[in-house]
């Protein structure tokens, strides 16, 4: 063999050799993606409740002119009832981000809001419902059917469950007649840790009996 045709030869094989080895290595960059992700958490919950969303923001201030405003709308949660007896927490972002944006909603069949000063609301709560129709009431089945199987399942015991309650019934001198109906499980959905998306729903006899939504810590 001629020199010049076996070094042609020798650098067409090391130039072979590079893009193998940049292909295994692009492969390997794809297979470790791919294996991350599959490991975090994808949310599959609600993006919405009535009209609190957690995918884009919404300002307490279109919330408040929905639900009545407060006598002052200083602090960090403000309860409602509507003429059907259901409640509703509203709860500020966090003022680390925007405390002009609402970050958590919480609708309820009872009083979850302990400690708290009660305002009558006249929207529908009814009609707060999640963007696939997941409302109070609505089956424990539907719920999965809609969102897929929650991240976790948490069995409930008692009337004290830090996700819905908002006080803390050992401080009062006169507990409420009538604690709140925390159900017998909660269904959570959650994401990754760089993904603050979270969503409850409870459950009792198989049906919703209060919904969770945040983008909150």
């Amino acid at each position: 063999m001629r020199t010049g045709s076996w070094l042609r030869f020798t650098t067409n094989g090391s130039r072979e050799r590079r893009r193998t080895l940049r292909l295994c290595r692009l492969l390997l960059f794809v297979i470790l993606g791919a294996t991350i992700c599959a490991q975090t958490p994808q949310y599959t919950g609600p993006h919405a409740l009535g009209p609190f969303r957690i995918d884009k923001e919404v300002s307490m201030t279109s919330l408040f002119a929905r639900l009545g405003s407060p006598s002052s709308t200083k602090g960090e949660t403000f309860c409602y009832r509507s003429a059907r007896g259901l409640y509703l927490a509203l709860t500020r972002m966090s003022d680390v981000y925007d405390d002009k944006v609402a970050g958590a909603v919480t609708l309820s069949r009872s009083r979850d809001c302990v400690a708290h000063a009660v305002h009558v609301t006249p929207d529908d709560l009814t009609a707060w419902k999640t963007e696939k129709g997941i409302g109070l009431g609505s089956t424990e089945e539907q719920v999965q059917e809609a969102y897929d199987r929650p991240t976790t399942v948490v069995s409930l015991d008692g009337t004290n469950y830090s996700s819905i309650d908002y006080g803390d019934f050992t401080g009062l001198d006169q507990p409420p007649k009538n604690p709140p109906d925390l159900g017998t499980k909660a269904l959570i959905y959650r994401a990754g840790p760089n993904d603050l998306s979270h969503a409850e729903f409870g459950i009792k006899d198989g049906r919703v009996v209060w919904i969770s939504l945040s983008y909150r810590e």
